[in-house]
């Protein structure tokens, strides 16, 4: 796909979390390679923002020598490029919505860390279902219940255990792809 096709497509198919500056978009959707991989889980955003984080911390840090050594300038340079699952745009072939995205809406409410590093809420499905869900860090994909896909979470309760039976499985957070583009 071409870029201008890539942000047709995300602009009338998916709804943007807003991204860690407040200022980008963040789009999770899933894709299809052009040799048939089909990755279930991809962020898509401007290259913009990641590389003005990037620049701002190795600025940072290139000339403080108080830092600890595990948070040096080597140290920061490494994890921007040498960490991380990335996509090139032009690997990519077609979208579609990703079914471990949870909504937006029902993100909101997810509240924030309920004991040190750790995030665990109840999610209410269109059935009345109760599932519990939890993250050490990451909120962008869920794996989900056997029969469920995100879209059918109606609500979410922070801080809290599900007490539906079978609710001693927590879903923990999928790991994705990051796809940078430039969108000038």
């Amino acid at each position: 796909m071409k870029i201008e096709e890539i942000n047709k497509y995300l602009e009338k198919n998916i709804i943007p979390l807003p991204g860690y500056s407040g200022k980008e978009k963040l789009y999770r959707c899933s894709a299809t390679l052009l040799d048939g991989i089909f990755l279930p889980c991809v962020v898509i955003q401007d290259s913009r923002y990641q590389l003005q984080l990037a620049l701002r911390r190795f600025e940072e840090t290139r000339m403080n020598k108080n830092l600890h050594s595990s948070m040096g300038y080597e140290s920061i340079v490494k994890s921007f490029v040498c960490s991380g699952n990335r996509l090139n745009y032009y690997q990519i072939k077609e979208l579609k919505p990703s079914i471990y995205a949870i909504p937006i809406e029902r993100m909101k409410e997810m509240g924030g860390e309920t004991s040190m590093g750790w995030t665990e809420f109840t999610a209410a499905m269109d059935d009345g279902k109760e599932f519990s869900f939890g993250t050490s860090f990451e909120t962008m994909f869920f794996n989900m219940p056997e029969g469920y896909t995100a879209d059918r979470i109606k609500k979410i309760v922070p801080t809290e255990r599900a007490n539906a039976k079978g609710a001693s499985r927590v879903y923990r957070e999928k790991p994705y792809f990051d796809c940078f583009m430039d969108n000038k």
